[in-house]
């Protein structure tokens, strides 16, 4: 995730360059994603390994209201806030 975040930030550059690091850094905070994922869920499949089914839907039901919460809040923020313009 710090190495996505990293390269991000270096997206701000702009040009073609700025494109490619941009596009490099959201494949590594997909990757970075779908580590934590797969990590979180050997853990709460290893809590009861004959309830697996149960403790996935619970996973993945805690994991899209997140995901739900932190879309609303980041509309929320845009209409308080708007969107930063940089200096050109």
């Amino acid at each position: 995730m710090i190495a996505a975040s990293g390269v991000l930030a270096f997206g701000l550059l702009g040009g073609v360059a700025g494109l490619v690091l941009l596009i490099g850094g959201l494949v590594l905070l997909d990757v970075a994603v779908q580590c934590n994922q797969v990590a979180n869920q050997s853990r709460i499949f290893a809590l009861l390994p004959e309830a697996r089914s149960r403790l996935n839907t619970a996973y993945m039901t805690c994991t899209f209201l997140g995901g739900t919460l932190g879309s609303w809040l980041g509309v929320q923020a845009y209409d308080l806030f708007g969107w930063a313009r940089s200096p050109a």
